[in-house]
């Protein structure tokens, strides 16, 4: 649906249309520069671009290509489309980059967890080490020739969780392009976000960083043009137990929620690596997500770092927060 334009400057205007997907609002904004009516005919077709790749990507989908994978691969390689097995190799190499803290096998962790169904509870112990075996991107045996993937095990399974909502907001920004959109920004429940051109009178969009303390409120905002931006925090799903909190981003290498982030906001060339990597930082931690920034120039990010919403220390690498004031 439309929203009305935030105010009467032809310049200014824009227009607002949203879907449910994904389990969560998608939302894309297009400055109108255009016919309404041609806009809405876009957003339509960038949102039925959404659906289609939803029923490629989700583990929670019976018929997706990722389950079939999950079905398949320990019995037999499994051939899927191009363009989804490189998101595999994309995987695989974040994967490296991170030293595993980016693991897309983590799924059976999630299930001992109770994350995949959002319902958190301390697992068994033997339940959990069994599902730790099952886990590493080393377990998939990847054939270029084929675009086929195996596992070397059985109990693997891929979930895209951490790397899909970036994915497909990637995949929309590209179509978006195509039909020759120059102004927009495209979000998933507003943790992948990718910005096209910048908005008129600004230098660009002003994206902000949430306040641990209160997600209605931002640290400040970072201003971007033709770049992405994806968040990661605690607040997401979490329990706790005996006054201890448990999240659910895993350290996949260890079978255990990751302790002593609670948010992490990256800026990256592509919404893929982004999201990918605001997870991987949740696990590796302030230091090892400087390491990294400093090693990929192209990549920056916001860590707030603490034991709670209440104590924390923002970090800042590669990029510079300003004024939330103005944001989109």
């Amino acid at each position: 649906m439309s929203d009305e334009p935030e105010n009467d400057s032809p310049a200014r205007r824009r227009l607002h249309f949203q879907r449910i997907a994904m389990a969560a609002p998608f939302e894309i904004v297009l400055d109108a520069d255009r016919p309404e009516g041609e806009l809405r005919t876009i957003a339509d077709a960038a949102f039925d671009l959404v659906e289609h790749l939803e029923g490629q990507l989700s583990a929670y989908v019976g018929t997706s290509d990722i389950s079939y994978i999950n079905e398949t691969a320990a019995d037999r390689p499994a051939r899927i489309e191009p363009r989804l097995y490189a998101l595999l190799k994309t995987c695989r190499r974040l994967y490296e980059e991170t030293d595993g803290a980016f693991d897309i096998t983590v799924g059976p962790l999630l299930k001992t967890w109770g994350f995949y169904r959002r319902a958190g509870k301390m697992p068994e112990p033997a339940t959990l080490e069994g599902a730790r075996q099952a886990v590493g991107m080393h377990h998939i045996l990847f054939d270029d020739d084929a675009h086929s993937v195996r596992f070397d095990r059985p109990g693997v399974e891929i979930n895209l969780g951490a790397v899909g909502k970036g994915y497909v907001v990637d995949r929309v920004v590209e179509a978006l392009r195509g039909w020759g959109i120059r102004c927009a920004l495209v979000h998933s429940a507003q943790s992948s976000i990718a910005v096209i051109g910048k908005p008129p009178f600004d230098e660009g969009w002003r994206l902000g960083v949430t306040d641990p303390r209160d997600r209605q409120k931002a640290l400040g905002a970072l201003l971007l043009c033709d770049s992405t931006m994806s968040t990661s925090g605690s607040w997401e799903q979490f329990f706790e137990h005996e006054g201890r909190r448990y999240s659910h981003i895993l350290d996949p290498r260890t079978g255990w929620p990751a302790t002593g982030i609670l948010s992490t906001t990256v800026v990256a060339p592509s919404a893929t690596e982004g999201d990918a990597l605001a997870t991987a930082f949740f696990v590796m931690g302030v230091e090892k997500a400087r390491a990294y920034c400093e090693k990929h120039s192209a990549v920056g990010a916001v860590l707030i770092a603490g034991a709670s919403p209440e104590d924390f220390a923002v970090h800042a690498v590669n990029c510079q927060m300003v004024s939330p004031e103005g944001m989109a």
